[in-house]
């Protein structure tokens, strides 16, 4: 617990809960990568979470994700987050050559944060952290529109942070 905040091991149980669109069953959750940490305040409600998921016909793509609550961002405790961020980064990059986002420009500060983490705005949209991949595998838009993909191939943006890095 940090004054009123428990952290947990992120679960896909936390995603649900929060009310992610997940439309795969427990099996296929389980056998699908994901990493990262959950708050919960001293109710047991959850009000922050984040980490990385793999997405994907074959779950091979790495995109981040950040949920919380108004009432937790404004919280100057908040601030632990990027430490959490930046340490999952650090694990997720000793298996991936790059992770990729979405940013919501409803969330106040978003871009400014998605810049301090490292990650660096794409011209489709994405975000990219880290070295580009050279799998040539494609993720689509945030938009999912119909067919619509992009190439992760040398997206690589300037400003991004190297691997071995968060």
């Amino acid at each position: 617990m940090i004054g009123g905040l428990h952290l947990e091991t992120l679960h896909w149980r936390h995603l649900r809960e929060w009310g992610h669109d997940l439309s795969a069953t427990d099996a296929q959750l389980a056998a699908t990568p994901l990493v990262g940490w959950a708050y919960r305040n001293d109710w047991g409600r959850l009000v922050a979470l984040g980490g990385v998921r793999w997405e994907g016909v074959a779950a091979d793509v790495p995109i981040a994700f950040m949920d919380a609550t108004a009432v937790f961002r404004a919280d100057p405790r908040s601030r632990r987050v990027h430490r959490l961020a930046l340490t999952t980064f650090d694990a997720v990059m000793t298996v991936e050559t790059a992770i990729y986002a979405w940013l919501d420009e409803d969330v106040p500060r978003a871009r400014e944060w998605m810049e301090r983490l490292g990650f660096a705005p794409q011209e489709n949209g994405i975000w990219v952290y880290g070295a580009a991949s050279t799998r040539g595998d494609r993720i689509r838009d945030r938009n999912g529109d119909a067919g619509r993909e992009h190439d992760r191939a040398g997206q690589r943006g300037e400003g991004s942070r190297a691997p071995a890095t968060a």
